[in-house]
């Protein structure tokens, strides 16, 4: 997964991705809570924290833990929730039992099904090898919260310590993390330091690695890695990604944190990476969505989405628009085709991903009555509706023209983004308002356009944007990407509009 892939899929503007951390501070910036808000912030979440000790520490270690009143921890953790909605959880340090017993119980009153993804860093000792919880709570820690993991993240040494190891080699990560599952979280991830990582998931035999030992980074700098991590971990759970994925985004972040951290001098020890790696990236594609927010809104209260997902929509409507889709799919594979035309360099990656793009348009196009069980009525349809040949028509005068491919590409974006985007709204809707059954041929549209697999490949168009993007910016040329961004969102708004609207 190229690095640029990892954050392309945009946020919604007017909805925080709201990430808690329950750590312990550190006042030189590169651990603890403060490394896991720079986290959260570079991963475009809204971080929240809450503390559960102050550290006297820097990069050359650990010199005093004034751990906080139990029943603090617990007003803070009520305050916070009590307020706003939380999308992901990362804890932390959790320095003494009556902390971990009272933030076990605050869980426990919330109850297992309810929480958010919870992902637990068990921090036992500091990078510079001083331990800063108590033995008693490390017990506790097993017995009482690593039960409600989503993910357990230890590091060779905290896994040793947990399992009561004398020590935990490369060789014996992948039945270090079988014990670790035995204590009950959903999945383990032993991080590997200059190896690759372990995960394994409840119930699964064989491990995942993560990672490659060529991208490990030989630098002092690393201070704060194991909470970084852990951090990232979190923010991609509360941004909607499967929790494998998750694991993987995560460990480009880290990596690339480390990478450009080697090249800072911050202390006397053992520096921090650096958490805002990302920011000397352009992101367009979360730019451009934020200015179609109110297009999107528009489109999410379409009486044609919402009675897909209640199963009130009337079957002709249905068919028109499935008829209209495999049309457009036809002539999205004429753009791709176009694409692949132009292109007269050694650009295989963007000619693979327009290959690939063209082959699912023809593949999509060819099943599309099939998988809906819609009569195919496309030799009759002697002309398009309207919205379907404006839309098809623009994007095909997109490819023609001598604008550089980017241009096109920005156009295929929304039909891509926005039916995936709206797959998920429709799928927490059901979800959250306990909507009945829809039709099952509803269900399997709404079910496809709100997979993981079709958001990840998603994923690799809006990285491929970025990437253009950022190598070819200019002023000029980002408005006019801005034009044909909303240009194509308002096409999509009409298709729907037309297809409710056609009988």
């Amino acid at each position: 997964m190229p690095q640029s892939t990892f954050l392309s899929y945009p946020i919604d503007e007017h909805r925080y991705i709201n990430v808690l951390t329950i750590a312990g501070s550190d006042p030189s910036g590169g651990a603890g809570l403060q490394a896991d808000l720079k986290t959260f912030a570079s991963l475009h979440c809204y971080g929240m924290s809450i503390i559960t000790a102050l550290t006297a520490q820097n990069t050359c270690g650990v010199d005093s833990i004034h751990s906080l009143p139990s029943t603090f921890v617990r007003q803070q953790l009520e305050s916070v929730f009590n307020d706003i909605r939380i999308d992901a959880i990362k804890l932390g340090m959790l320095e003494r039992e009556e902390i971990i017993n009272e933030v076990a119980q605050f869980l426990e009153e919330k109850g297992a099904d309810t929480l958010p993804p919870l992902v637990v860093d068990p921090v036992i000792y500091a990078k510079s090898g001083d331990q800063i919880i108590d033995n008693n709570a490390i017990t506790i820690l097993k017995e009482k919260i690593i039960p409600f993991a989503t993910l357990l993240t230890p590091n060779r040494q905290e896994a040793c310590r947990l399992l009561g190891r004398d020590s935990v080699g490369v060789d014996d990560l992948e039945e270090a993390a079988k014990e670790l599952i035995k204590l009950g979280p959903k999945a383990v991830v032993i991080k590997g330091g200059d190896a690759r990582d372990c995960l394994v998931f409840q119930g699964q035999k064989n491990p995942i690695w993560i990672g490659e030992t060529k991208d490990w980074v030989d630098t002092p700098n690393v201070h704060g890695t194991g909470c970084t991590y852990a951090a990232a971990i979190t923010s991609f759970l509360g941004r909607g990604d499967q929790l494998l994925t998750a694991v993987q985004k995560a460990k480009i972040y880290i990596t690339e944190a480390i990478r450009a951290g080697a090249t800072y001098e911050q202390g006397r020890g053992a520096g921090p990476v650096c958490h805002h790696w990302l920011s000397i990236d352009r992101n367009f594609i979360q730019i451009a969505w934020l200015s179609i927010s109110e297009i999107y809104n528009r489109i999410k209260q379409l009486l044609f989405l919402s009675e897909i997902a209640d199963g009130t929509l009337q079957w002709k409507k249905f068919s028109f628009f499935i008829q209209q889709d495999h049309l457009f799919l036809l002539d999205r594979k004429v753009v791709c085709d176009l694409l692949l035309s132009r292109i007269i360099n050694t650009n295989d990656e963007l000619k693979l991903l327009l290959k690939e793009i063209a082959d699912s348009s023809e593949l999509g196009a060819e099943n599309i009555f099939r998988k809906y069980n819609v009569t195919d009525k496309s030799a009759e349809l002697h002309d398009k509706s309207m919205a379907c040949m404006a839309y098809t028509n623009y994007l095909k005068n997109l490819a023609k023209n001598n604008n550089p491919i980017l241009f096109t590409l920005v156009g295929l974006v929304p039909c891509a983004l926005i039916y995936q985007k709206v797959g998920e709204y429709l799928k927490r809707k059901q979800q959250t308002e306990s909507l009945p059954p829809t039709n099952q041929y509803y269900q399997v549209w709404i079910d496809t356009y709100s997979s993981e697999q079709r958001r990840q490949s998603i994923e690799k168009l809006l990285a491929m944007v970025n990437r253009l993007y950022s190598s070819t910016w200019s002023s000029n040329q980002h408005a006019e990407l801005m034009k044909i961004f909303q240009k194509a969102a308002e096409y999509e708004c009409e298709f729907w509009t037309e297809a409710y609207n056609s009988v």
